[in-house]
C-alpha cells in the first residue's frame, strides 16, 4: 500500500468521523470504549496492520472530536441563552445586506450585549429604508427568537452552518458606526453592487436576473415562474453559483493567461488564485463554490510541481480541508453534498461518457464533448439525492443539459465583457448584445422544455445507500484500460 493510499485513507477516516457524528447523535465518550475494545482485538488478530489501522481509528475519531467541538462552540457563552427575550444588542453587518421586495436580512457578528461579547451570529429581519451596507454598526431592540423549520426543509440546520443561532423579526435599529468591515471585502461587495445596477440597466428581465445569477451569485433577483423554468427542467444550477461556474472561470483564466499572455503554466498559478479569491467573495462564498475553487487550484498546483492530480483524491482531500473548517457542511449544506456527488460522479463516470461520446468535437475554446460527458456524469450522481430532497424527477434533464451547458461557457465570457465595457459610456449599449443572444437562448430552450410534463416521485431515504453502492460498483465495472488514454 502506497503512502498516499494510506495518506487518503486515513482523510475518509476523518470525513467519516465528522459524517458519524453528524448523523447520529452519540456522545464521543461513548463510542471511544467499545472501539479501542474492538482496536485491541484487530491489533491481537492482525498484528501487521497494527499502525494503519490505529492510524484509522485515530482519524475517525478526531473527526467525531471535531465535529462536537464545534457544537460546543454554539453553546459556550451563545446568544441562545438569550432567546425569546426583549433585549438590546449591538453588531457589525458581516455580510451585504440581502434585499427583498418587502424587507432587508442583515447578519450580525460581534455580538455585544452592554459590554459583554456574545457567541454567535443573528439574522436580522429589517425594513427596507434606511439602507444599511457591509462593516456598518448597529444597534437593535427586539425579540430574539430561534429559527424554526418549514416544508421538510431544515431550516435551523442550514442557518447553524453558517453560525447564526438565532433570528430577530422588526425590531427598532439605530445606526451607531460606518465603514467597519475589512476594506478589500468592502471594495469587492462594491463593485459587485455597481455591477448589479449595471446589468439591470442594459438588460430587460428574465435575462437581467440570469445574468445576474451566473456572474455575481444574486439568484434572489429571479422571477418566480423563471425558477420553476429551471427546477422542471434539472438545471436549477445553471441559475446559482457552482462548481460549473467556478471551473469554467479556472479554465478560461488559464487558458487566457497561458494562449494569450504566453505566460508559463507554472506562474499562472499565482495569477490564477487571486482572481478566483476574489470572484468567490463576490459571490458570497457557496460551498459549492469554495470546493470548485480549492480543487481547481490542487489541479493547477499539480501542473505546477509536473504530478497532475488524480479528481478522487483531490475531492477528498478538498472535503476533508472544509469540513476541518466547518464540520457542520455535510450534515446541513445541501449544496456542499450535490456538489461532492457531483465531483464523485465525474471522478468515476467522466472517461466512460468521453468514449462513449467520443464522435462530439472537441477544442481549446470550446470543449463540447468534456462539456457533455462531465454534465452527464454529475448528473448520474446526483440524481438520487435531488429526488430525495425536492421529490421531482426531471426526465427532460440530460437532454436540458446537452442543449445550453455548452453554451455557459460563452454566456460568461459575453458577460464579462459586457460588464467591463457597461463602465465605459454608450459601450455598454454595444456589448450588451453579445451577452443578451446566448442568454436569450437558454431561456427559450428551458422555457420550451419546462412546459412538458414532470413527475413527481416519493424517494425513501434508506434506498439512497445501495443506490450510490451500485453506482460505484458500475463505475467499478466500467474502470478499463479502453478508457484511460482518449484523445484530447
Amino acid at each position: 500500500m502506497t503512502k498516499s493510499t494510506i495518506f487518503l485513507l486515513v482523510v475518509l477516516c476523518f470525513i467519516g468521523g465528522i459524517g458519524f457524528a453528524s448523523f447520529f447523535n452519540f456522545s464521543f465518550i461513548y463510542w471511544l470504549i467499545p472501539s479501542l475494545f474492538f482496536l485491541i482485538i484487530v491489533l491481537i488478530w492482525q498484528p501487521k496492520i497494527t499502525f494503519l489501522v490505529s492510524l484509522c481509528f485515530l482519524s475517525f475519531f478526531l473527526g467525531i472530536w471535531r465535529y462536537n467541538l464545534a457544537q460546543n462552540n454554539l453553546v459556550t457563552n451563545s446568544i441562545k441563552s438569550y432567546l425569546n427575550e426583549y433585549i438590546e444588542f449591538e453588531g457589525e453587518i458581516s455580510a451585504p445586506p440581502d434585499i427583498r421586495q418587502d424587507k432587508i436580512l442583515l447578519i450580525l457578528d460581534k455580538i455585544k450585549i452592554g459590554q459583554k461579547l456574545i457567541s454567535g451570529k443573528i439574522l436580522v429581519f429589517a425594513p427596507l429604508y434606511p439602507k444599511y451596507q457591509y462593516g456598518d454598526i448597529i444597534k437593535v431592540r427586539g425579540e430574539l427568537k430561534e429559527p424554526e423549520n418549514f416544508d421538510s426543509f431544515d431550516y435551523q440546520g442550514y442557518l447553524s452552518r453558517l453560525g447564526i443561532q438565532s433570528i430577530c423579526f422588526n425590531p427598532e435599529i439605530e445606526k451607531t458606526g460606518i465603514n467597519q468591515g475589512k476594506p478589500i471585502y468592502k471594495a469587492i461587495f462594491t463593485l459587485r453592487d455597481k455591477s448589479r445596477e449595471k446589468i439591470l440597466k442594459f438588460l430587460n428581465e428574465p435575462q437581467a436576473s440570469f445574468l445576474l445569477a451566473l456572474l455575481l451569485g444574486l439568484k434572489k433577483e429571479f422571477p418566480q415562474e423563471v425558477e420553476e423554468w429551471f427546477s422542471k427542467t434539472g438545471t436549477s444550477h445553471l441559475n446559482a453559483i457552482s462548481g460549473l461556474n467556478i471551473s469554467i472561470l479556472v479554465y478560461l483564466t488559464n487558458s487566457f493567461l497561458v494562449n494569450v499572455l504566453a505566460i508559463s503554466r507554472r506562474k499562472t498559478i499565482w495569477l490564477v488564485i487571486p482572481i478566483i479569491a476574489v470572484f468567490i467573495i463576490l459571490v458570497g462564498a457557496p460551498a459549492s463554490a469554495i470546493r470548485a475553487a480549492i480543487m481547481g487550484l490542487i489541479f493547477l498546483y499539480g501542473e505546477y510541481l509536473g504530478r497532475p492530480s488524480y479528481g478522487l483524491n483531490a475531492l477528498i482531500l478538498t472535503a476533508a480541508i472544509m469540513l476541518l473548517f466547518n464540520p457542520f457542511l455535510l450534515g446541513f449544506d445541501i449544496g456542499f453534498q450535490l456538489s461532492f456527488l457531483a465531483m464523485a460522479g465525474i471522478s468515476f463516470f467522466a472517461k466512460p461518457f468521453d468514449y462513449f461520446f467520443r464522435f462530439v468535437p472537441q477544442t481549446n475554446f470550446l470543449p463540447l464533448r468534456d462539456l457533455l460527458s462531465i454534465t452527464l456524469s454529475a448528473q448520474i450522481f446526483t440524481l438520487p439525492l435531488t429526488l430525495y430532497y425536492f421529490k421531482i424527477f426531471p426526465w427532460i434533464a440530460p437532454l436540458t443539459n446537452i442543449l445550453v451547458v455548452p453554451i455557459i461557457p460563452l454566456t460568461m465570457i459575453f458577460g464579462f465583457i459586457f460588464l467591463f465595457f457597461s463602465f465605459i459610456p454608450f459601450l455598454g449599449s454595444i456589448f450588451v448584445w453579445l451577452a443578451w443572444l446566448p442568454l436569450t437562448y437558454i431561456l427559450l430552450v428551458v422555457k420550451i422544455l419546462a412546459k412538458l410534463p414532470v413527475l413527481n416521485l416519493t424517494f425513501p431515504s434508506l434506498i439512497l445507500i445501495p443506490i450510490y453502492i451500485f453506482l460505484i460498483f458500475l463505475a467499478y465495472l466500467w474502470k478499463d484500460k479502453k478508457y484511460q488514454n482518449l484523445p484530447e
